[in-house]
């Protein structure tokens, strides 16, 4: 609703610009009706006709600024609209990040309480993550390698962060939610190992070994959220992050 308002006050403050200032303002406000309308919209068509007369004329005919006016309005709409849908993909995110982790932090307890129920270890002598036997900091210690391994892919997707600010809050949630989901993979493929589902992975040798293949299965996470991370590529799209996105110095 607030949006609303200051839509409604930038158009009435095109409107009372004087027509130098009005002109001056012309391709910014070009910017984003390209941005946001498709180039086969009739307001943007409309816009760019009247755009080329409004420069070329001495005076400004009120029907063309009209014409520029109305296609900025749909465009900021259509902004509106993209910006609903990233906030709302984004608290989506979020409660799923946070479900990932209580389901993490649960395994850990059960694994503190219960080491020996399901046992990360392998070998007749046994070889566990914390030694040569069972111990309640198995699942815990799986779980933290799988985050450091998550948060290293985390910190590669982060590394070219643009666009306006709403589109910041995408990759950063997403790279928030790699961190539960690296703890997880992590655990379920030491399990998947230890039940020899994998033939000819199951023969670990040392606490190392098996920390290793816990940092390689953290990092498989990003096979799973590969298509929650091309989603988050395309609401960012929608959002206009390009390297024509309108300037902040646009009326």
């Amino acid at each position: 609703m607030a949006q609303t308002h200051v839509d409604m006050a930038h158009g009435l403050l095109l409107r009372l610009l004087p027509d130098g200032l009005f002109k001056a303002q012309i391709p910014g406000l070009l910017d984003i009706v390209k941005t946001y309308l498709g180039s086969e919209d009739p307001r943007r068509k409309a816009a760019e006709g009247a755009s080329e007369q409004l420069v070329a004329a001495e005076v400004i005919r009120l029907q063309d600024r009209e014409t520029v006016i109305d296609a900025v309005r749909g465009a900021r709409l259509v902004l509106q609209y993209e910006g609903a849908r990233a906030r709302n993909f984004i608290r989506i995110l979020y409660w799923v990040t946070a479900v990932l982790f209580t389901i993490a932090v649960v395994l850990a307890v059960f694994g503190a309480y219960s080491p020996l129920l399901v046992p990360l270890c392998f070998g007749d002598v046994p070889y566990c993550p914390t030694g040569n036997e069972p111990a309640s900091w198995d699942y815990t210690v799986i779980e933290l390698v799988g985050i450091m391994a998550a948060a290293i892919a985390a910190a590669v997707s982060l590394r070219r962060l643009k666009g306006p600010t709403i589109a910041y809050g995408i990759p950063v949630a997403l790279a928030v939610l790699k961190l539960p989901t690296g703890a997880l993979t992590a655990l379920a493929g030491l399990m998947l190992m230890r039940g020899e589902f994998v033939p000819g992975l199951t023969s670990l040798s040392s606490s190392a070994q098996i920390i290793a293949y816990g940092i390689v299965f953290g990092y498989a996470q990003e096979a799973g959220t590969r298509l929650i991370d091309k989603q988050g590529q395309e609401v960012v799209k929608a959002l206009g992050v390009s390297a024509n996105s309108p300037s902040s110095s646009t009326l």
